[in-house]
């Protein structure tokens, strides 16, 4: 994407769409060899459908370059409160080390496939953009974003089938929502499992041969296909790599008033280190990373009871339909049972 070194524009607040003038004008980001470098590739999401266990594989590969954080959120105006960069120039700093050789530049904002304005906003500052969706049965999908919710200080109601519930029937008190999270929409589980409208959005903005899915339980059982077949869909050469851990196992905050406490504080402090990282260099040292991990302990997910998952199987059963006919896969399965595989 070649974009010209203009003046750097102030990105608007959050819920606000930005205008195309502004994102043209975005700075890309400058190798030392003078070459102009920014994301031409976007793993979009969904979240917990193994976008960072992904993202860490493609992170190493000599021809990609991942900015880091990886989930910068900047074009997704509506999840702004998700994001790390202030304005464009910060932005556009986070690609200032890729260089020639890296063929795929890329971020992994995984919450731009829920966005209204994420895939818009993309498509204006780089028309050609390319796109990696990762899917998941809509149960085990809900069940796994309300465990990583729950992590983040921005959902409180522990129980799953509870929170759905109110989620889903309207009764969530709307001021305690405003206070306790960062993105209200966030809480509507209803509309964050419907994928298949999510993907049918996409691809009405996004030409089919430029977007790659990947199902989640494909993923799990054979990493190192689908990975294989990323690297098809970006022209990259197989770099031999063997080695497919998980990297995103479900976990739990060991003190919940300290992860309350650093989300309130992520947002100028992550934007202040950023901005102090990119000017001195250290591009993978993290201030509040040790804090983070420390706070953080695996843990299994309860099991979700067979009324609960008839009810959401009703629930989305239309869009497994919708979600079928836009992918071109077979999902009869998924509306049988949900698959849950691979611990994350």
């Amino acid at each position: 994407m070649a974009l010209p070194a203009q003046r750097k524009p102030a990105c608007t607040g959050s819920n606000t769409r930005l205008h195309p003038g502004q994102l043209r004008t975005y700075p890309a980001a400058r190798s030392s060899g003078g070459r102009m470098k920014a994301p031409n590739t976007f793993l979009i999401g969904a979240p917990k459908c193994g976008t960072t266990a992904l993202s860490e594989y493609l992170g190493t590969h000599p021809r990609v370059f991942m900015c880091q954080p990886k989930e910068p959120h900047f074009f997704g105006t509506d999840m702004r409160a998700y994001g790390c960069c202030a304005d464009a120039g910060a932005y556009g700093a986070l690609f200032d080390a890729a260089d020639a050789q890296h063929e795929v530049v890329m971020e992994a904002s995984v919450l731009y496939l829920y966005s209204d304005d994420a895939v818009p906003n993309i498509l204006a500052a780089c028309p050609a953009a390319r796109f990696i969706v990762m899917l998941r049965h809509p149960v085990d999908y809900l069940h796994a974003f309300h465990s990583q919710l729950l992590l983040n200080a921005d959902e409180w109601i522990e129980d799953f089938d509870s929170a759905w519930r109110a989620s889903r029937d309207g009764t969530r008190d709307a001021e305690q929502v405003r206070t306790n999270c960062r993105i209200p929409k966030l809480l509507d589980y209803p509309a964050v499992g419907r994928l298949g409208e999510q993907v049918q959005r996409l691809l009405g903005q996004v030409d089919r041969e430029r977007v790659h899915f990947i199902f989640f339980e494909d993923f799990s059982a054979d990493t190192a296909g689908e990975y294989r077949r990323v690297l098809d869909f970006l022209g990259l050469e197989n770099d031999g790599r063997e080695n497919f851990d998980v990297i995103h196992s479900n976990k739990v905050n060991r003190i919940v008033w300290l992860g309350k406490w650093r989300k309130r504080q992520q947002g100028p402090l992550i934007r202040a280190w950023i901005k102090f990282k990119l000017a001195v260099g250290l591009r993978h040292l993290s201030l509040t990373g040790w804090l983070h991990r420390l706070n953080r302990k695996p843990q299994m997910r309860n099991q979700i009871d067979t009324e609960l998952r008839d009810d959401l199987l009703q629930f989305f059963h239309d869009d497994i339909h919708a979600l079928q006919a836009a992918t071109g896969r077979d999902l009869r399965h998924w509306l049988k049972t949900a698959p849950t595989t691979r611990s994350d």
